[in-house]
């Protein structure tokens, strides 16, 4: 059984109007997350978290952001997802990174478990046209250009072959049956939550940042986590989901 170890309400709005508002949730605790620590600088704000798992066998950094399964946000309506890095060293002397994944809700077709549907990882080790450097931040993105992510659907390992984020989204695309499956229709999957992490069999030799992770819609509007050391005066704007009520919870999922 999958349970939160801690809930943490960051906004909650009933509203019906046709559009978002963009808004910058800043997340100050790294303690709710595993191997995770607070940093001096960030590719925005102050802050940004740093992987903590170096040296100790089997461990990896992993955090979770649940929205409520009341919310009605569907893939198909993601124009795009990006995040910051930063490592000492380049990509191209190691291709391990922080990487995300997007889990949606059951819907009792092609279910990859009890408690979400389809995950959806976005990783740098397979990412096209890689442009990174040692000690910088770098911005990688399910858009096209540089540092652009492929996505893959939980089981496959991934593969350099796996769909941009358009492709999965696009009915005419061929999906390979691994990477992606033809039999779900993946823009209509609503959203159940997003985590980031670092993997098991390398989160002991790991050494890298993470901040500043963006979900772009297709209204031109966006969302963007800021990963902060402290608390910081709350924004002005708030996120809307058209009719409804968006609750996020925070934790580890153990």
């Amino acid at each position: 059984m999958k349970q939160l170890r801690k809930l943490v309400v960051l906004g909650i709005l009933a509203c019906s109007l046709p559009s978002l508002a963009t808004t910058i949730t800043t997340l100050d605790d790294p303690s709710l997350f595993d191997n995770v620590a607070a940093q001096p600088g960030g590719s925005i704000g102050d802050s940004s978290w740093q992987a903590t798992s170096f040296g100790t066998p089997g461990a990896k950094s992993f955090g979770w952001v649940n929205f409520d399964p009341a919310s009605s946000i569907m893939l198909g309506d993601i124009s795009a997802v990006r995040f910051d890095t930063n490592k000492p060293i380049s990509h191209n002397s190691s291709e391990n990174d922080f990487y995300l994944s997007l889990y949606t809700q059951v819907d009792g077709s092609n279910d990859g478990a009890g408690w979400y549907g389809n995950r959806l990882n976005l990783d740098p080790f397979y990412a096209i046209n890689i442009d990174s450097t040692a000690d910088s931040w770098t911005t990688w993105s399910t858009d096209g250009g540089l540092n652009q992510l492929r996505v893959y659907d939980y089981p496959a390992a991934g593969s350099y072959t796996a769909p941009t984020w358009d492709e999965l989204l696009d009915p005419g695309y061929s999906d390979d049956g691994v990477n992606s499956l033809a039999e779900v229709d993946y823009a209509s999957e609503k959203l159940l939550g997003i985590a980031f992490s670092t993997g098991s069999a390398w989160g002991d030799s790991f050494v890298g940042a993470l901040d500043n992770i963006v979900i772009e819609f297709s209204n031109g509007d966006s969302w963007v986590f800021d990963l902060e050391a402290s608390s910081v005066p709350e924004p002005t704007s708030v996120l809307l989901l058209g009719a409804g009520m968006l609750l996020l919870r925070l934790g580890r999922r153990s």
